[in-house]
């Protein structure tokens, strides 16, 4: 990549609590290419079916459902976004995979992929 900076969104699978808890997934990815990936995040509780807040990022990534058509695996997520970044620590640049997000979110996750 050309970028010194990129964004990625990961959705990751529901934990065995959320699935007890028949947990409502309110986060849709959605990809026309590769320079335009959104992440499409509805309200579930609203009164009626309102339009969805938009995001675009570098990369958006669905690994919530393997059912789903816009389903990706670690091993895509890798070879898009990790690949570059071992090359380039790998050729003596500064590289850095940093994961935010709350307890529990998913940030081991989407670094480990398990």
């Amino acid at each position: 990549s050309a970028n010194n900076i990129e964004v990625v969104v990961r959705v990751r699978p529901f934990n065995q609590r959320e699935k007890d808890l028949k947990t409502y997934n309110c986060i849709e990815m959605k990809s026309e290419d590769e320079e335009n990936q959104q992440c499409w995040i509805t309200d579930p509780q609203a009164k009626q079916p309102a339009e969805p807040s938009k995001f675009r990022f570098d990369y958006c990534f669905d690994t919530h459902d393997p059912s789903s058509a816009t389903y990706v695996d670690q091993r895509k997520v890798f070879m898009s976004v990790g690949l570059d970044i071992l090359a380039k620590a790998w050729s003596g640049y500064h590289a850095c995979l940093f994961a935010y997000g709350q307890t529990g979110s998913g940030k081991t996750y989407s670094i480990m992929g398990y």
